[in-house]
């Protein structure tokens, strides 16, 4: 089953799909610096999902929680809790809900985000999406106020 590991790597993920032009923003640096070709020019439409809040390692949205509960309520989603970070595992029902959500086309720019994440930022681990987020939006993200709305 899908499988993400750590509250971090949640909420930076969650951050590159929420603002689509630091996605292309990011995904710009990283071609530069692995030589990769193609553009994702595609990922960005100037929308922002839902606004994030500057918190202590970064993006975050303080409703991860209620998410979360919400999710594995209804089970379509098992944490499963380590010693150090918490395993997110869609359930068989989860993954039943994403395939039926993906075929939408009201979806289709998440969709979009989603698969180009997946070949380099979702490789990451939650630290070195944190610190590629501090890195290339040091105005927007590290310098901000504790607590304030994320913006471009």
């Amino acid at each position: 089953m899908p499988t993400l590991t750590g509250r971090t790597k949640l909420a930076k993920l969650d951050f590159f799909v929420r603002y689509p032009e630091f996605l292309q923003r990011a995904l710009a640096q990283l071609q530069g610096l692995e030589g990769e070709a193609g553009s994702h020019s595609a990922v960005s439409d100037g929308e922002i999902e839902a606004p994030m809040i500057r918190y202590r390692y970064g993006p975050w949205d303080p409703r991860y929680r209620n998410f979360v509960s919400f999710l594995e309520t209804r089970k379509l989603l098992s944490v499963r809790k380590g010693r150090k970070v918490e395993r997110y595992v869609l359930t068989r029902a989860g993954v039943d809900v994403a395939d039926r959500l993906v075929s939408r086309p009201e979806f289709g720019p998440i969709v979009s985000r989603c698969a180009v994440m997946s070949g380099t930022l979702a490789k990451m681990s939650g630290t070195e999406l944190k610190e590629l987020i501090y890195e290339l939006f040091p105005r927007e993200v590290g310098d901000a106020a504790m607590r304030s709305r994320i913006a471009l």
